[in-house]
């Protein structure tokens, strides 16, 4: 009886991964159990909400006030490309730090939101492809003496 029953909740959870795998994409699955990781550039951790669905993607920071000294967001992307960012409805600044396999690539420094909202908007893309962005409050990436070519530690 009891291999019976350890069958069947197995057969369970197999069930439940299949579906699972077919209905999320890649980062998706990645972020299915949190929303908040975190990453370390050089010697400060920081907290960072996960944007892995497009429609969190296409939201982003833009329905917060600030971000804290070291809080951010964390873009997680299927493949290496060269994903777009603006600031629409932003309302703080923000400092843009596009990686690949975990080293930064292009950082794009003390972005503003628009200072008009019928303002056509700015696309910030990265020099080579990403398949990670860490948006960060601004001036943070140069107060951590971040580079280009440095790597960032983040736990998925």
């Amino acid at each position: 009886m009891k291999k019976i029953l350890f069958l069947f909740v197995v057969l369970i959870v197999a069930l439940a991964a299949v579906k699972i795998s077919q209905d999320y994409s890649f980062v998706e699955k990645l972020t299915f159990w949190s929303s908040k990781k975190t990453a370390i550039l050089h010697d400060q951790t920081f907290s960072l909400t996960v944007a892995a669905t497009d429609k969190e993607k296409q939201i982003g920071l833009s329905k917060k006030e600030s971000l804290e000294k070291n809080e951010g967001m964390l873009f997680l992307f299927d493949s290496p490309g060269y994903h777009s960012f603006w600031m629409k409805d932003m309302k703080f600044s923000i400092d843009i730090i596009f990686l690949r396999e975990r080293k930064i690539v292009t950082i794009v420094s003390r972005v503003s939101p628009p200072p008009d909202a019928n303002q056509e908007l700015t696309i910030y893309k990265p020099d080579e492809p990403s398949d990670m962005v860490i948006e960060v409050a601004a001036g943070r990436a140069e107060k951590l003496g971040l580079q280009k070519g440095d790597e960032v530690k983040i736990s998925l």
